[in-house]
């Protein structure tokens, strides 16, 4: 209760501070669950170490990227006309967070863990198209839900803590997603690659004769 308290003074001095730090850790803490989950799921003896530079890519994402902008995003959630029935200024709320913020966001999330890849831009705008829908799909519903509890359920002091708990297994789903995608465009690549130093092992060839 006392950490609860210490958290909830600090957030509202700096909200934007607090708000992007918790979500650059809790980004982190679900990344290396995933890797956690990865490593247990593999076989025998093929189990990769923890990948911290993975684990940072997303956790910059969270606090550079998603915690600012989500935080002016609740003020302005906050700042929308409550209709004249709480349980319609709730499901407002819900509509136009999943209508009008997930869907960029989503996609700000696969071209930023692109490029901190080393990818070219174009790849990572590729990749977020790709992806897009298939995380929609599973966001829409889970969201839809957690949110729906968050304004009208979980009190204002709380809605921080409660939300940074669900964004632990969000980012850990977030974060597979991005590794299946990362290695769907690796193998997609590969060919290419070896048909690329074809004709030079061709020429190679010839030389030789």
């Amino acid at each position: 209760m006392r950490i609860a308290r210490l958290y909830e003074r600090l957030r509202s001095k700096n909200p934007v501070l607090v708000q992007s730090a918790t979500a650059g850790s809790v980004a982190a803490a679900g990344d290396l669950l995933m890797q956690s989950i990865e490593k247990a799921s593999a076989a025998e003896g093929t189990a990769a170490p923890y990948d911290l530079a993975r684990a940072g890519r997303i956790a910059a994402f969270r606090l550079c990227i998603f915690g600012p902008a989500y935080s002016a995003w609740l003020r302005v959630l906050e700042r929308v006309p409550a209709p004249k029935h709480p349980a319609q200024g709730v499901v407002l709320k819900v509509l136009l967070d999943q209508i009008i913020w997930t869907p960029p966001s989503v996609i700000s999330f696969y071209v930023w863990m692109g490029y901190m890849e080393g990818l070219h831009l174009d790849t990572c705008v590729e990749r977020a198209r790709t992806m897009l829908w298939p995380t929609l799909r599973i966001n829409w519903p889970f969201w839809g839900g957690v949110q729906l509890l968050t304004f009208s359920v979980i009190p204002q002091p709380w809605r921080v803590a409660w939300i940074s708990v669900v964004h632990v297994f969000w980012n850990a789903f977030l974060s597979s997603m991005n590794q299946a995608a990362r290695m769907s465009q690796a193998l997609s690549a590969a060919p290419a690659e070896a048909v690329e130093r074809l004709p030079s092992r061709l020429s190679d060839t010839k030389t030789l004769h």
